[in-house]
């Protein structure tokens, strides 16, 4: 936690504006209907995470690589599976990988499109299927002890289909170390990013980097979470979140709400980098 604290915060960064790196705020329309779907208990940053994917423009994408098909690392209980097909209104097939199998994997593969695999993200490379066109992470690659020899597998598939291929990695901001603790690997700060799109230099690509959610998400899970669970020990039932679900499912709409309009990168919960390679039309503006 120490070295992450200064890894953060006292080693040199890069500039924000270099080469193919564009940042760009994260200001979605969340109307009534979105929120409804909203899980009530997530945390704020996952609140964020699912608004992201569902306002994520999918039909502006498939018109860009044709049929979409994902490949998910860090899949998780691979509820993603289920969630993206209804936000994209359908893909053509999701792999999903994780180091950890889950038992809800057997319920979910059961619709022919979804393939779920136990493997580990240094393995990635020769199991990738040809037809993929959207790399996804989400809350993954903080827990990859070489994120970026997994990022140089994805590098080496680009090369050597010259697809055109989209990718989408969400992932902590440094703010988040005082949310998780010692959750995760690291936090990504500017030149943790550099690294990774560096490897993507040479493969005709752009990035865009968006800031997501803010100081007010960042305060309540703090004061609600982070205190409750992590130093108090509260559990589930017993942790306010659940207990008072109603009213933190209020106070997380407000907060999430304030950051949108008073976004700033130095105050993220989390990041969004999307990085788009051998691309006919640039569609992430």
């Amino acid at each position: 936690m120490i070295l992450n604290f200064l890894n953060n915060n006292l080693f040199p960064k890069y500039p924000h504006d270099y080469k193919f790196l564009k940042i760009k705020n994260f200001e979605p329309q969340i109307n009534k209907k979105d929120w409804e779907i909203m899980s009530k208990s997530n945390t704020p940053s996952r609140m964020l995470g699912d608004i992201f994917w569902l306002k994520l423009s999918w039909k502006i994408l498939k018109n860009e690589v044709g049929p979409i098909n994902i490949f998910d690392t860090g899949c998780g209980d691979g509820k993603y599976a289920i969630m993206l097909k209804n936000f994209s209104n359908g893909y053509e097939n999701y792999t999903g990988v994780d180091s950890f199998y889950n038992l809800n994997w057997n319920k979910i593969s059961r619709d022919k499109s979804i393939n779920l695999k136990k493997l580990n993200s240094n393995s990635i490379e020769k199991i990738i299927p040809k037809k993929t066109n959207l790399f996804i992470t989400q809350s993954a690659i903080e827990h990859f002890e070489n994120d970026l020899y997994f990022f140089e597998q994805i590098s080496n598939f680009i090369i050597k289909t010259k697809k055109n291929i989209v990718q989408i990695h969400l992932f902590p901001s440094p703010p988040s170390l005082w949310l998780y603790l010692t959750h995760g690997v690291r936090q990504y700060n500017m030149r943790n990013i550099k690294k990774i799109i560096d490897i993507f230099e040479g493969t005709n690509s752009y990035a865009r980097l968006f800031p997501i959610g803010g100081r007010f998400s960042n305060k309540l899970h703090f004061d609600k979470i982070t205190k409750e669970e992590l130093f108090l020990g509260k559990k589930n039932n017993n942790s306010y979140r659940f207990v008072s679900q109603k009213k933190y499912f209020n106070e997380s709409k407000n907060a999430i709400l304030k950051d949108i309009k008073y976004s700033n990168i130095n105050s993220a919960c989390f990041y969004a980098l999307i990085i788009h390679s051998n691309y006919r039309n640039i569609i992430f503006n």
